[in-house]
């Protein structure tokens, strides 16, 4: 991503204020809106972020940016497929250039291309038997996110992960 002026800073800026919340005393919902905020400011093409975490046939949606990622994750749960439950259990990060021309999973690209989610990127944060979670990012336009925003994205999990952990 070519350097656009106070970039840099801003990241500095952010990721100083995700070190605020690195607190046990913090509650874990809003160290993880912390994250997806976060996400959602320095990444772009993103749209929406969420975390999903997920037990056995249970999920959770935490940190929603936007009301219709409860849904999407919600649909993946449903149809046992999904970028975002591939990302927690089989491939630690998936990035889907446009879900218009995605047939893996038709259920999810059709929920998705509803509420205008062209672009998706989803990051594992742990997996441990049939638990696990992941750092869920959305985009509006085809192609909304490159190498350089996967390359921050996974620092966001990496962060995700370790709140998650406290």
């Amino acid at each position: 991503m070519p350097y656009v002026a106070g970039y840099q800073e801003r990241i500095r800026d952010v990721m100083s204020e995700l070190a605020a919340v690195a607190d046990s005393a913090v509650p874990v919902e809003q160290r993880l809106t912390a994250v997806t905020n976060a996400t959602v400011a320095l990444i772009r093409g993103a749209t929406s972020a969420d975390i999903m975490l997920i037990n056995g046939v249970r999920h959770h949606t935490l940190g929603a940016t936007s009301g219709d990622t409860a849904e999407l994750n919600t649909v993946q749960m449903r149809y046992g497929h999904g970028p975002c439950l591939e990302a927690a259990f089989d491939d630690a990060v998936i990035r889907v250039t446009d879900l218009s021309a995605e047939s893996q999973w038709p259920e999810f690209a059709t929920a998705a291309l509803r509420h205008g989610v062209r672009s998706v990127m989803t990051f594992r944060l742990y997996q441990c038997q049939n638990r696990g979670g992941a750092l869920n990012i959305y985009g509006f336009a085809a192609g909304a996110f490159n190498i350089d925003d996967e390359a921050l994205g996974a620092v966001l999990a990496a962060h995700a992960a370790v709140l998650l952990a406290l």
